[in-house]
């Protein structure tokens, strides 16, 4: 996923209130949020015109050794885009990826990549009580303003 895309909010504040949940310039209805997980960000695809090109390139040179030269140029190129792509899988980082019903997807980064699971559990204990209000600061790594945890916020506190 290309990380200057907007969907990726790093260490931006969630607020939930009246079943509104706002971040960024966004605000959707809690109800409208299909999943909620904790994991790697999806994968990049590999380009399936590269991987064609690097086949053509391959058989084209063997088969005919005149374009031989051409061939190599295009098993360089359409090599390298491939080992770019796995290089980029390579180095995903974990984020709190919330899906909703349309298929958009909006991704979450914390200073304290261990605060992503509080956040995700305080974010489903909302979920599941009504005109619960809240705000998850993935700055701060901070819940607060929530009617559960300890005086109505919750740290990330290593246990």
């Amino acid at each position: 996923m290309d990380k200057a895309k907007d969907n990726v909010f790093e260490q931006t504040n969630i607020e939930i209130v009246d079943n509104v949940m706002k971040y960024g310039k966004e605000a959707i209805q809690v109800s409208n949020i299909s999943q909620i997980r904790v994991s790697k960000e999806p994968a990049k695809p590999y380009s399936s015109w590269s991987i064609v090109g690097l086949l053509v390139c391959i058989i084209g040179g063997l088969a005919l050794p005149m374009i031989m030269g051409i061939a190599i140029l295009g098993v360089i190129v359409c090599g390298f885009s491939i080992f770019l792509n796995w290089l980029y899988n390579l180095n995903l980082n974990t984020y709190l990826i919330v899906e909703m019903n349309s298929g958009r997807i909006s991704l979450f980064s914390a200073k304290e990549e261990s605060f992503l699971e509080k956040a995700k559990d305080s974010l489903i204990q909302c979920f599941n009580n009504k005109n619960t209000q809240m705000t998850v600061n993935f700055s701060e790594c901070v819940v607060t303003q929530c009617n559960f945890g300890d005086n109505g916020s919750i740290e990330n506190k290593e246990e």
